[in-house]
């Protein structure tokens, strides 16, 4: 199921809202809150996210083309979305170092993913150099 941008983004305001509320009395059941929140709006978005994968796939699929590390870019862009979710949740948690730790982590693993990219890149062009 796909919902437009301006529900989500009231569902993530008023979840919000709720969640500071919450946040006052209960700061544990207010990160549960957080996180069963994010987990709805992915539910409702995840068609957005299903599109771009697609999409990719048909990219790939194109028969004269050298485009066959698409997986890599299916899986960076996977690693960068949930790196980032699990760091604000982190930083909402209050663990700043925990954090900044993940994505230094999440950097390095989509560095190593690329390098086969960026190794090809650097052979195509060296022989226009040729």
């Amino acid at each position: 199921m796909k919902i437009g941008i301006t529900e989500i983004i009231g569902f993530a305001i008023i979840g919000v809202a709720v969640a500071a509320i919450i946040k006052k009395s209960s700061p544990e059941i207010a990160l549960v809150t957080q996180l069963a929140i994010i987990c709805i709006m992915f539910a409702f978005s995840a068609g957005y996210f299903f599109e771009i994968i697609s999409a990719v796939k048909e990219i790939s699929e194109f028969e004269n083309s050298q485009i066959k590390y698409t997986g890599i870019l299916l899986k960076a862009s996977g690693i960068t979305i949930a790196g980032s979710l699990a760091c604000d949740v982190c930083k909402d948690s209050g663990e700043n170092a925990l954090a900044g730790f993940l994505e230094l982590i999440v950097k390095a693993i989509v560095i190593s993913l690329s390098l086969p990219v960026i190794k090809l890149l650097l052979q195509m062009a060296f022989s226009l150099l040729k």
